[in-house]
């Protein structure tokens, strides 16, 4: 699922988007992550 968020990296992202929607980006999947491990952590108690 993350994997998408890192394709649009380099050029591309540098023409079409700017710094800070990039950083939000990789918050909201930073957070998308953490959460996931969060969740399969608490199945493993």
């Amino acid at each position: 699922m993350c994997d998408c968020y890192f394709r649009i990296g380099g050029d591309y992202a540098k023409d079409t988007m700017s710094k800070k929607e990039i950083m939000d980006i990789f918050k909201t999947a930073l957070e998308t992550f953490y959460f996931l491990l969060e969740g399969i952590k608490n199945q493993e108690k």
